[in-house]
Order: C-alpha cells, then structure tokens, then sequence
C-alpha cells in the first residue's frame, strides 16, 4: 500500500496533503484491472495516463487561468494553477519563474529564489531566471550573490538593460562606483528612451 497524490501523481508520505502541490493524498493498495473507484479516480488523474492532446489541453488551461490570476493580482490562485502545470510538465522552467514571481509579491522572498534556482537547474540559459534571482538577492542584502547573477543574465542576454541598470545598483551599494557607472552607461545605450 502507498500514499499517492490525486493532483500530481507522485508518491508521497502518508499525510493529509501533497507535498509537492498540495493536492489530497489517499492511499492505493491496488493498482491494475481490481482496483477500486478511488484508485481509477487517482490512475485517471495521474498527468501520465493522460492522452498528450489531453496533457496539453489541460497544460494551456493552466497557463490561462495563471495569466487571468496574475492580472487580478490574485498571487496565491496564480500559485495553484502553476503547480497545475507544474503537474503535467515539470520541466517548465517559465512556470518555476513565474512561481517565484508569485510567491515575492507575497512577501516569500527564499521561497522565491528556491524557484529561481529550479528554473534554473531545468534551464540554466534562462536570463529571466538569473534576473529575478538576482532581483531578489539584491532586497534581502546578499550583494555580491546578486551581483553574480546580474552578470549571468546579462552573459545571457546582453541587451537586457534592466538587469544593466540594477547591476549598477549593487555596484553602487557595494562601493564600486566606477564600475557601476559603466553599468549604468551600458543600460542607457541599451534602452536611450526608457526610464529604468
């Protein structure tokens, strides 16, 4: 007998919710033709017995109801219907992005970076994920951690002038004026006509 979540599939400890996404978590003595409804209910929900044209459905139906969240401002739905997605393609690095995104507008700065770092161990050529991280490290005072990562996104993507100018920024607060103006030349060559 094991513990396995009705949302995301996984085998999981026995306890009330899913660590991983909090879906409800019941026990399954039987798999195969016997099993009993509860079990035909958690094998008919498990994102791999899902046909693909059905995976991906239900994928871009996440997605939405994630962007009709976030344009709400409704951090915490935005959060459930990531993990929704996250169920059915856990290698969606954008989706660990956005996630973390979520959780910083709710005041969950670690948990936010614990994101940017899964986004980036799916895809570490992500300049998003490098950005934000980075973004996050620079409010909770670790400097030279954040200016490691401003100078990834920008190896990354070199035209990104906000993570120019926000590089700057931690020059500056880390005393190294020089190099934080040429930062900041760097982002107003980049974007001449934008306030960053």
């Amino acid at each position: 007998m094991s513990s396995q979540c009705t949302k995301c599939g996984r085998t999981v400890p026995d306890r009330p919710s899913c660590m991983y996404c909090g879906g409800q978590v019941v026990k399954v003595a039987v798999v195969g033709p016997s099993a009993g409804p509860v079990q035909e209910q958690v094998r008919a929900n498990l994102p791999g017995a899902l046909s693909p044209e059905e995976r991906e459905r239900r994928f871009e139906a996440s997605k939405q109801k994630m962007h009709t969240m976030l344009d709400a401002g409704r951090f915490a739905d935005a959060i459930a219907a990531i993990d929704e997605g996250l169920a059915l393609e856990p290698n969606a690095a954008h989706l660990y992005v956005a996630r973390g995104l979520c959780l910083g507008n709710l005041g969950e700065r670690p948990a936010a970076i614990m994101c940017f770092d899964q986004a980036i161990a799916i895809d570490a050529t992500l300049a998003d994920a490098w950005f934000h991280k980075a973004d996050f490290l620079e409010t909770l005072n670790q400097l030279d951690d954040s200016l490691s990562c401003y100078d990834e996104a920008l190896k990354l993507d070199p035209t990104h002038a906000q993570a120019a100018c926000d590089r700057g920024h931690v020059l500056n607060r880390l005393r190294r004026t020089p190099e934080a103006l040429e930062s900041f030349k760097r982002a107003i060559t980049l974007a001449p006509n934008h306030s960053i």
